[in-house]
């Protein structure tokens, strides 16, 4: 963190996003094994509990043990939010009624909900192994695709509509392609949606800007058209260590050397992730990051 200039981390996993990869978990399994995923990264987070904070995995299998995980994580530990794997798991889209009572808690608690992609699992992903054999083909599509399908169901599907507070932040995956999505769905909303969803009482594109975030990393050049469709202050900074197209330690150089204005890079490495985490009372002042752990 010293090295790349960062003096406060979010920490999201990598490997731990595979641990609930797979339908048919028991729950009581899946929430034990989210417990010891969270318990472990608030020792790692000991290291300097002033500079790191955790972001809690709950189990989608077991949404009563995961409101009590997110309870613990918070009043324990001060963890920042949760985070969930794009894909849907035990063939529930995230706009069913089932998750409610869990978009409830993190509404109630304004925690955010962060929706991270990763690598192949034994859940319905958009990139097909069969077409995307290569590892450039499956992270060219899958992570975007993944990222876009979670945004199309929880707008679509009512999800920010009942729960006007929630904060969702889709990560790992760019950001160029929320205005495309966005003006894509507001031409079927106008259109077909009307029928469709007849309780929606908002655009799209007005349901993200209220409470939705996508993730910038630091050499995403075509994210220099986000302000054009006033989604400025909806972005946060991405490091994406310890990936394999990491820039360590080079990601807030590259990031500042980007075409942006100087308000953007200052909303995008702070304001932003300050009010989507909740630091704004904290006695911090210079940058934040989301920044990816193990």
């Amino acid at each position: 963190m010293d090295n790349e200039g960062l003096d406060i981390a979010v920490l999201f996993p990598t490997r731990a996003l595979t641990a609930l990869g797979i339908d048919g978990l028991d729950p009581d399994f899946a929430t034990a094994i989210a417990r010891a995923y969270n318990d472990w990264l608030h020792d790692f987070a000991q290291a300097d509990s002033k500079r790191m904070f955790g972001v809690a995995m709950v189990a989608p299998h077991d949404i009563s043990g995961s409101i009590e995980e997110i309870r613990r994580t918070v009043k324990e530990y001060g963890f920042r939010g949760i985070f969930l794997r794009p894909n849907h798991v035990n063939n529930k889209k995230w706009s069913d009624a089932y998750y409610d009572p869990l978009w409830a808690e993190c509404e109630k608690l304004n925690l955010p909900v962060g929706f991270h992609e990763a690598g192949r699992v034994y859940l319905p992903q958009p990139a097909f192994f069969h077409i995307c054999s290569t590892f450039s083909m499956f992270n060219t599509f899958g992570f975007p695709f993944a990222n876009m399908l979670a945004c199309g169901d929880m707008i679509f599907g009512g999800v920010m509509e009942r729960f006007p507070k929630l904060k969702v932040a889709f990560l790992e995956g760019n950001c160029s392609w929320v205005p495309w999505l966005l003006w894509r769905m507001g031409e079927y909303a106008e259109t077909t949606g009307r029928a469709e969803y007849p309780d929606l009482t908002m655009t799209p594109l007005e349901y993200f800007q209220r409470q939705c975030y996508g993730a910038v990393e630091c050499d995403e050049i075509t994210a220099k058209h986000i302000p054009e469709y006033g989604l400025e202050d909806n972005m946060v900074f991405s490091t994406d260590y310890p990936h394999l197209d990491v820039k360590y330690p080079h990601a807030i150089d590259s990031f500042l050397k980007m075409p942006f204005s100087d308000q953007m890079k200052r909303k995008w490495l702070w304001d932003n992730c300050v009010k989507m985490y909740n630091f704004a009372d904290e006695d911090i002042y210079v940058s934040i990051s989301t920044m990816t752990g193990a």
